[in-house]
């Protein structure tokens, strides 16, 4: 398949870019009024460039003045290669430096050098403006690669910086059409008659007219009314061209630059970024933790804090690993460069490439995990990658190419292999997981368990949603946690109890001052005798300053530990009070053969209301059965009198 290839021109200011583009292409890539009137470039220019091979390549003019940098920054963002131009009069300047530099962050991978303006210099002035910018690229993607001499006044050079592009172009690899559509909105204009057209290079994919798309981070579903490149209308286009695109039903208002569009599900929106900072060599580069910056991802430019993993501060030259927390939606794809600047100067201190898309906020206590990850995204290697999956996520090739930007069939292939040999645990409707990992997370749900309920004694048991969310960061989903406290009922790790979940034998130790209220709490359930007692009257009575929540959970406490009954209404007995009470009922049954609610009054001293829970409770422990109205001794306690 034919490869499109974008060259960005970059440069200083009135260093000659504009004029070169227009001597190559016979386009002028200044058409704003304000650009005419200035004579400098403000937007990003293009222009098509038909090279002696045949080939069409883009040529992306970008200002030089340093108040344009974002524009310089989009219109660099996409470009294969490029074509620093010098002018032959002033040298190397501030902005050749910087457009360098963000070539180099941006991860750009040929092209050429061109002194202009040479009619302008005597040979010796020309010769030191090549030495100037031979030890500028000295160490960049530019070593080695050619210098020409260049006029736009009598078109000297032409001829050989056009067979050179075509050299160059030739060597480059190209963007990837496998992968899905995405492309990167750098203009949006307006048409009566057509509607709204966007503009921008395609990053990866193809696109077919009438495909269905999806404007991200807005969500909007629209369609590709059209296609042009360069102007001229076509069925398709693929990555790495030039694209203008008619879309349907969506106004110029719901538009801007740095937007995405890709087929729908395709590209993911976050507003964390786990990425590598590389910082410039410049003396004023510097990154402090938690600073604010502008992060320009693409064409996109957006507020961010950076949080540093493995330091304080960056400084000129030095590399580091950082999570970017965005200030809104951002759609990013794992594997694309970018370029920071400070907040408030518009110069370029940094940039790097982003490793992931990450689920949750970097903290420092996960650090020894995160970072070895990190360290293993950023080198491509999958195997190890897999070995080292910092949390308990199925192992899905699909998911994790998404999060990583790595090829999908290569973590598919991986995995296949590894279930076959046994080191990753399938398990139905839940995913795929290391085998290390699930293991460990067993025993972290049955640590959570033991150190809460021995934390706090007076809770008899955990459900399946706090012992989730005291999981924390870990993302269990529910289907995955119900497997996980399955499997630890089955080997008798834990037990139910109550709609949840506790350690067998496990023994809590109360505090002093819930011991103290504990024998206060069964000396009036002594007192109380055989009237069952609610919880605002044990609280009532119960001399201890303590809440009325402490003391319904210590007698539910009491119940679990069989040191008081729990009747169904809440009313509580002591055992010597329940045993008086059986001994009664036995009793009066044996003589009057069955006992009636209403008996309860002259047999415990109070009334239906409260007796009827009381036998409820003794049909339930199988001392007594009902019989209509009635309750009759079991066969085993009538026998023993």
């Amino acid at each position: 398949m034919e490869k499109y290839i974008s060259i960005g021109v970059a440069g200083h200011v009135d260093h000659g870019k504009t004029s070169l583009v227009h001597c190559l292409s016979g386009v002028n890539t200044d058409r704003m009024k304000a650009e005419k009137k200035r004579g400098l470039s403000i937007e990003t220019g293009i222009a098509r460039l038909s090279l002696p091979s045949g080939k069409n390549v883009a040529l992306v003019d970008v200002p030089g003045h340093t108040d344009f940098l974002k524009n310089t920054v989009r219109g660099l963002s996409a470009v294969d290669m490029a074509v620093l131009v010098v002018a032959a009069d002033d040298g190397v300047m501030p902005q050749t430096v910087e457009h360098l530099k963000i070539l180099e962050f941006l991860n750009v991978q040929g092209g050429i050098a061109v002194i202009s303006k040479s009619d302008l210099a005597d040979p010796e002035t020309l010769e030191l403006a090549g030495l100037e910018t031979e030890e500028l690229v000295q160490g960049t993607f530019l070593e080695g690669k050619p210098f020409f001499a260049f006029s736009a006044k009598d078109e000297k050079g032409k001829t050989e910086i056009l067979a050179a592009l075509d050299r160059e172009t030739a060597l480059l690899k190209g963007k990837e059409t496998e992968a899905p559509f995405r492309l990167r909105i750098d203009q949006v204009r307006s048409f009566p008659g057509i509607g709204t057209v966007i503009s921008g290079t395609v990053l990866s994919g193809i696109l077919h007219k009438d495909d269905i798309l999806e404007l991200l981070p807005s969500g909007l579903k629209t369609r590709a009314r059209s296609l042009e490149v360069h102007g001229i209308k076509t069925d398709r286009v693929s990555a790495g061209q030039r694209a203008g695109i008619n879309l349907h039903r969506v106004s110029a208002e719901n538009l801007c630059r740095g937007m995405m569009l890709s087929p729908p599900g395709e590209t993911p929106c976050t507003r964390l970024l786990n990425a590598e900072i590389c910082m410039g060599e410049q003396q004023s580069a510097l990154l402090k933790n938690r600073q604010k910056v502008r992060l320009f991802p693409g064409t996109s430019m957006i507020a961010a804090t950076v949080l540093l993993m493995e330091k304080e501060e960056l400084r000129a030259g030095e590399k580091g690993l950082a999570q970017f927390r965005c200030e809104s939606l951002l759609p990013c794809i794992p594997g694309e460069h970018f370029v920071i600047s400070l907040m408030n100067v518009p110069a370029v201190i940094g940039g790097g490439r982003i490793l992931e898309i990450p689920e949750c906020k970097f903290r420092p206590s996960k650090a020894a995990k995160i970072i070895p990850w990190l360290r293993t995204v950023r080198e491509k290697n999958i195997p190890a990658l897999l070995d080292r999956v910092p949390e308990i996520i199925s192992l899905d090739a699909e998911k994790l190419s998404r999060r990583t930007g790595l090829p999908r069939k290569a973590f598919a292939s991986e995995i296949e292999s590894r279930i076959r040999k046994g080191h990753l645990v399938e398990i139905s409707g839940c995913g795929i997981f290391r085998k290390d990992v699930y293991e460990h997370t067993l025993t972290a749900v049955q640590e959570i368990i033991r150190s809460t309920l021995k934390d706090d004694p007076m809770k008899s048991s955990m459900n399946a949603a706090e012992i989730r969310k005291k999981a924390g960061e870990e993302p269990l989903t529910d289907l995955l946690i119900r497997h996980l406290l399955a499997e630890l009922e089955e080997k008798g790790k834990i037990v139910r109890e109550k709609g949840g979940y506790c350690l067998p034998n496990l023994e809590c130790e109360l505090s002093a001052k819930h011991r103290d209220i504990t024998k206060q709490l069964l000396d009036f359930a002594e007192t109380a005798g055989v009237r069952p007692f609610s919880v605002h009257a044990a609280w009532k009575n119960c001399p201890n300053p303590c809440s009325k929540s402490e003391v319904e959970r210590l007698l539910d406490y009491l119940s679990r530990k069989q040191q008081l009954t729990c009747l169904n209404n809440r009313r509580f007995l002591s055992p010597r009070a329940l045993e008086e009470i059986k001994g009664r009922v036995r009793d009066f049954i044996l003589q009057k053969g069955s006992m009636h609610p209403g008996d309860s009054a002259k047999l415990l001293g109070y009334g239906r209301m409260g007796a009827v829970p009381v036998l409820e409770y003794l049909d339930k422990i199988g001392f007594t059965f009902r019989k209509g109205d009635d309750r009759l001794l079991k066969e085993k306690y009538a026998d023993r009198a």
